[in-house]
């Protein structure tokens, strides 16, 4: 949470927040006379804009009837926290002044700060407060090339990430050219490499079906798991080592994982593959997991795993990115 108390008197000046909002984050809509309130009262009505309506919980998305909100103000020294009504609002009684709010969700929603909204003597201040979401993005970790041309081949090889390269090697200058061998070797720049690595952070909203589709595994479960996956689309030995030897250590800290696998031009979400020559056969294979709390029943259709024909020139990228389930609730379909 980035939500930081206000230790401050009214003739300080506000802080400035590291996490930025979007412009026009709230208005002043209207200020009300009011006859019932005290000389020295102030009403200020806060209505939020655009909070979910549903909620990622327990593996399933479910009515969100309620809203909480963390809020503070000027000379105001712990944070408070009020459900809001069924209206997505909440009133303040206040002091007539001057006052600086803000306002937090979750992690998932920019925070609001307020600059000087007048709480006036017997009135009623109404103010909109909109939530917008908060940039959430994700790795696109370890996808590796493996090229298998029928001979000894000059190949240029071009990645198109949907986001930026974090790390590629060998460096990426522009594509990469390199001479791929049967084997599998790889000569680059006079040097050897068993496979082409490249890793992009981005922006990736899940379709339904990634959600729904895949596999529950125990922890101890994981490495037979992959080994069969693997297997079955069509991985050698090499290459299944080297994709257990990476992901395994990772699944195996969580007592069950949701798994979810992608192939071909479904990974073209991540990223787009320009490969010269064009090769007879080109595979991709991302795995998208996800931690499962105790609590979470996560049901699933299990996916069917086709497999691959390697006869020919034959490319294989295997990849992924892990996700959370307050990623999905972030990016599902309100």
């Amino acid at each position: 949470m980035r939500f930081i108390l206000f230790f401050f008197a009214l003739s300080l000046s506000f802080v400035n927040f590291a996490f930025d909002q979007p412009d026009a984050a709230y208005n002043v809509d209207s200020i009300v006379y009011r006859s019932s309130l005290a000389d020295q009262e102030a009403v200020i009505h806060f209505k939020f804009i655009h909070l979910p309506t549903n909620e990622f919980r327990g593996g399933k998305m479910v009515p969100n009837a309620q809203h909480t909100i963390t809020y503070s103000y000027t000379g105001l020294s712990v944070n408070q926290k009020v459900v809001l009504d069924q209206n997505q609002a909440f009133e303040l009684k206040l002091k007539p002044g001057n006052y600086s709010f803000q306002f937090y969700y979750d992690d998932t929603y920019h925070e609001i700060s307020t600059f000087d909204i007048e709480a006036k003597a017997k009135h009623k201040t109404f103010v909109s407060c909109y939530m917008e979401r908060a940039q959430y993005r994700i790795t696109a970790e370890k996808p590796v090339i493996y090229l298998y041309p029928s001979v000894p081949t000059l190949v240029d090889i071009k990645v198109n990430p949907v986001g930026a390269f974090s790390f590629t090697y060998p460096i990426y200058n522009d594509g990469w050219k390199v001479i791929a061998h049967p084997d599998g070797q790889l000569t680059h720049n006079n040097q050897s490499f068993n496979y082409l690595f490249w890793e992009s952070t981005q922006d990736w909203k899940p379709a339904t079906k990634e959600l729904e589709s895949g596999f529950v595994v125990k922890k101890a479960e994981v490495i037979s798991f992959l080994e069969e996956k693997l297997t079955a689309f069509g991985f050698n030995s090499k290459e299944k080592a080297d994709f257990i030897t990476f992901w395994g250590p990772q699944l195996i800290q969580n007592e069950r994982n949701f798994i979810h696998f992608m192939f071909n031009e479904e990974c073209n979400e991540f990223a787009e593959l320009e490969i010269t020559p064009k090769p007879d056969h080109m595979y991709r294979f991302y795995m998208i997991s996800m931690p499962l709390n105790d609590e979470s029943v996560y049901l699933v259709h299990e996916q069917e795993i086709k497999p691959i024909d390697r006869s020919g020139f034959t490319v294989l990228e295997w990849g992924g990115t892990k996700i959370t389930e307050e990623f999905i609730q972030f990016n599902k379909e309100l």
